[in-house]
């Protein structure tokens, strides 16, 4: 080769090796990366999420986004990993929404897909669709919707495991506070009937919509007078909790908690009464009632006969003094509760009340 030719080559090849960085780093920044795959299809909120890609360097210049389908959006900076994966932190997207009043919100932002995608500048890489799921559950309502303790009721809600939720897996509690800061905790049991599947993507364990039983405790068993007084007068809650624990409870209802009236007891006779003598086969259940008379304003009295119905004459309120009509009492106050083999008992002219024959 001549002197010439190599003093014309050299000076070209030192320009093309000058050269190439520049043109290589402008052909690299102008190629968007290619998001590959997810290493969870549907992490939880705060859970770290490995993404594999391609063509993608200077991971620190760009943002990852994840983007709901309303188009609100997180950002942060992605995390090196190795030369063909990135991690990112999963944002709190529930945070403020395992509240009653949100509780169609907290099931749009459940059943919607997200997007995770990156970007710098103008340019964009393409979007991986994948979910988050929600560490609450959501309770929407409790039917009868004032029940009294001892009933089962049937709770309405949803976004928790179908599989895990009903006993004897045990997975899942109710949680009945009955004053501030004193619970119990009950088995939540198979309703007797189903909601039909809400899907929800990537989250096929999840029932969105779904309802389950349970029994109101007993909160006022054991408990002193003034504590069953504070009781009665406190609105109570319920709220579950599941997988995650008690420190993820879903949304409280209010409770009121409430007891049957007790069926009134055998009243002893009052002084001066025959009841509640003893006789063979029979035994004492309580005193008559004047309610079946046919007279106004009549009294249940007992003199040496026995029991007796009196109202005054002259229709004035009275203990049926002079000038009274009396009637026959009844036993049919009982009977509403089953008691049709309670009847009066007369014997040698006494009334002595209301008995029931026992084996």
């Amino acid at each position: 080769m001549s002197k010439f030719s190599r003093w014309i080559l050299f000076p070209m090849i030192l320009c093309a090796v000058l050269l190439m960085p520049l043109g290589m780093g402008v052909t690299h920044a102008q190629q968007a990366p290619v998001l590959m795959s997810l290493n969870s299809q549907a992490p939880a909120p705060g859970a770290k999420l490995t993404v594999t890609h391609q063509n993608f360097s200077g991971i620190a210049t760009w943002r990852a986004v994840v983007e709901l389908q309303g188009g609100e959006k997180f950002e942060q900076t992605p995390v090196y990993v190795s030369n063909t994966q990135f991690m990112i932190t999963v944002p709190a997207i529930y945070t403020g929404y395992n509240v009653t009043a949100k509780n169609a919100q907290h099931r749009q932002r459940i059943q919607q897909v997200k997007q995770l995608y990156v970007k710098k500048g103008t340019l964009t890489s393409n979007k991986l669709p994948f979910n988050i799921i929600s560490f609450y559950p959501i309770l929407d309502q409790i039917n009868p919707a004032n029940p009294y303790v001892g009933d089962n009721v049937i709770v309405n809600g949803g976004n928790w495991d179908k599989n895990l939720i009903y006993y004897p897996s045990q997975m899942y509690w109710a949680v009945f506070e009955y004053l501030p800061g004193k619970f119990v905790k009950s088995n939540v049991t198979r309703p007797p009937m189903q909601n039909p599947a809400v899907p929800i993507p990537y989250m096929p364990n999840t029932e969105l919509v779904g309802m389950f039983q349970v029994k109101i405790p007993d909160v006022y068993a054991g408990k002193s007078q003034a504590e069953q007084d504070a009781i009665s007068k406190y609105t109570g809650k319920l709220y579950i909790y599941g997988l995650f624990g008690p420190n993820v409870p879903s949304n409280a209802l209010p409770l009121q908690f409430r007891k049957r009236a007790q069926a009134p007891a055998a009243q002893p006779p009052a002084s001066g009464c025959p009841g509640g003598k003893s006789f063979p086969g029979m035994s004492y259940v309580g005193q008559p009632s004047c309610a079946g008379t046919s007279a106004l304003g009549a009294y249940l009295m007992c003199d040496a006969t026995g029991y007796y119905c009196c109202a005054s004459s002259a229709g004035a309120n009275s203990k049926c003094g002079n000038g009274r009509y009396v009637f026959q009492p009844s036993c049919s106050n009982y009977n509403s509760g089953g008691g049709s083999n309670i009847g009066p008992l007369v014997r040698d002219g006494i009334f002595y009340g209301c008995y029931k024959n026992t084996p």
